[in-house]
């Protein structure tokens, strides 16, 4: 079975990267028609499916062998002239047949993070209150929660930012077989991971805010400010998360997409999911 990469498009559907033989396959299906469009790294764009050799039978009028790019992976070019060009880029759940992963595979890799974290402050930033001790340097304005507190916010921004835009998913994804991946299905830069982390930070601080109003069964003057400024946020997120592709404010914010890693899916299997 050939390897190669393929990418099509044809109506309100693409599918890939796929084999030849899968490819071949949803031509035979006519899920692929002379009318659709096909991408491989042999070619510099998007070509007419019927412009491919031996795709429908015959040699046809192209020059693209179905043994091009083999063994290759690479990132089609943007489609052009068809329903797709109206998102820019494209969502990689509908182009490259990628699931989106479950609220609850979300809550509860959002919650191992936490915990991460969690154990992260107390080892670091309690040696480091310790260490300002021994030193004398903790002087009579310098309180052990201020330097939890900073000591929070540090790792947790670095923490998701450098496991999220260097391996595309943190301890918390990984065991819920999800990951973050850009509108080209790979992992996001760190300016992206950044701006998620940014705008998820300050919903979890209106979830906190939210927490606290409810136990203290009133709004007070001190939480006025943020219950009024986050509040929207949470309740944005709540619902996004439930609808369109599963993204949440802070997905949205950072032109990412939350999705399930498939296991030991191949290429066909993606293909047959997305039918």
């Amino acid at each position: 079975m050939s390897r190669s990469v393929w990418f099509f498009a044809d109506g309100d559907r693409a599918a890939g990267p796929v084999s030849w033989d899968a490819l071949l396959a949803a031509a035979r299906r006519n899920e692929l028609t002379r009318a659709g469009r096909v991408w491989t790294p042999a070619v510099d764009g998007w070509i007419s499916a019927s412009d491919v050799p031996w795709l429908f039978g015959e040699a046809g009028s192209g020059a693209v062998p179905p043994t091009a790019a083999e063994g290759a992976m690479a990132v089609p070019p943007p489609l052009k002239g068809t329903v797709f060009a109206r998102s820019r880029p494209a969502s990689p759940i509908k182009r490259l047949g990628l699931v989106p992963a479950e609220p609850w595979r979300r809550a509860v890799g959002l919650l191992i993070d936490a915990g991460v974290v969690i154990l992260l402050t107390l080892l670091i930033g309690g040696s480091f209150y310790w260490a300002l001790q021994q030193w004398g340097l903790n002087g009579p304005d310098v309180e052990q929660s201020d330097i939890m507190s900073l000591t929070t916010v540090v790792i947790l921004l670095l923490y998701h930012v450098a496991a999220e835009s260097y391996w595309g998913t943190s301890a918390g994804k990984a065991l819920m077989r999800c990951r973050v991946v850009d509108a080209f299905g790979e992992t996001p830069f760190a300016t992206r991971i950044v701006a998620r982390a940014f705008f998820r930070g300050v919903t979890v601080i209106g979830v906190m805010v939210g927490a606290m109003v409810l136990l203290d069964g009133r709004v007070s003057s001190s939480n006025r400010p943020w219950v009024f400024s986050t509040a929207p946020l949470v309740i944005f997120t709540m619902v996004s998360v439930w609808v369109r592709d599963r993204r949440a404010l802070h997905d949205l914010a950072g032109g990412t997409w939350v999705v399930r890693v498939a296991t030991g899916a191949s290429a066909e299997a993606r293909l047959a999911d997305t039918r």
